[in-house]
């Protein structure tokens, strides 16, 4: 009863297990990452758009050459916000950081008339309504553990080879979703899909710190990133900018996670919607995009 409150447009499918978590939110993370790039220019930051790096090297004066399709660019320090890429860390900070990354279908739709107040974790799909009525089918299974499959992600795809591919996961994720929200009208359009892929190092936990390996360079990559990404960011803009290395970038994971839950709060951050859980016998996981921070204007940050 409690449940159908927060969501009238919802089917449960008999599930007995529901859980509510108010404090937690979604954010775009394109339209975060804007703000915040927006924010940086305004601070003097100059952003080079449609530049590859392809190369980092040190200078007889100790800084760094960051070598791109641009030209070279000299920093003092910079920053490894590559995500899941596999060979960022290994070019640019002279270390592997192995990686179980998993790809996701992301889609979204035309603007619909609002029907959801919350995140809708369902099996097999995650939904959630932007303020400007977009509805937003994340996948939650991942794509099938075969040879032909890993064939295809190998080289880490963000689309789909054609439009009929990615229309057809379209279909299925919508499909699915419809099972839970029936008011999904029948013949709505999406406007995008996508690919994502969560960047996942080993041990589940995020890499954070500067290379043993290469001078100047610092890494921050981890799950989810738009999460954590304010927090994250701050710290590491002090520890770059003043020395400052806070206690909780220690060895002991535990300090790590007991501050988020006693300072990060998302929506002094971003604009929150609360998000409603529904289980099933399977532990859903919650997909997000890595979201990178611009640190300072003497720091180079390089994204994927």
């Amino acid at each position: 009863t409690e449940a159908k409150g927060l969501e009238p447009a919802a089917r449960f499918g008999g599930a007995n297990r529901i859980a509510y978590s108010p404090r937690d939110g979604a954010v775009d993370a394109r339209f975060a990452s804007q703000r915040m790039v927006k924010a940086a220019e305004k601070l003097g930051l100059t952003l080079p758009e449609n530049c590859s790096v392809s190369g980092a090297t040190t200078a007889g004066n100790g800084q760094s050459v960051i070598q791109t399709t641009c030209g070279d660019i000299n920093v003092d320090k910079y920053v490894i916000a590559t995500g899941a890429d596999p060979e960022a860390t290994r070019l640019l900070a002279g270390i592997d950081i192995p990686q179980r990354s998993t790809p996701g279908v992301i889609v979204v739709t035309e603007p619909l008339p609002m029907m959801l107040n919350t995140i809708f974790v369902a099996p097999g799909v995650h939904i959630h309504q932007r303020l400007d009525g977009r509805i937003v089918l994340g996948e939650q299974d991942g794509a099938p553990d075969n040879t032909a499959h890993k064939q295809r992600l190998a080289s880490y795809p963000t689309r789909f080879p054609s439009r009929e591919i990615a229309q057809q996961h379209a279909n299925r994720l919508v499909a699915t979703a419809r099972q839970f929200l029936p008011s999904l009208p029948k013949d709505i359009a999406v406007e995008d899909v996508v690919i994502g892929w969560r960047p996942l190092p080993l041990d589940g936990h995020p890499v954070i710190g500067p290379s043993p390996a290469a001078a100047n360079s610092y890494i921050a990559i981890m799950h989810s990133g738009v999460s954590l990404g304010p927090v994250v960011g701050e710290m590491v803009s002090d520890e770059l900018i003043t020395h400052f290395i806070h206690d909780t970038f220690s060895c002991h994971f535990t300090s790590f996670w007991l501050f988020l839950i006693l300072h990060f709060r998302i929506d002094e951050h971003f604009f929150f919607v609360h998000i409603l859980f529904l289980f099933s016998t399977h532990m859903s996981k919650v997909f997000s995009i890595d979201v990178a921070i611009f640190i300072h204007i003497k720091l180079m940050l390089i994204t994927c």
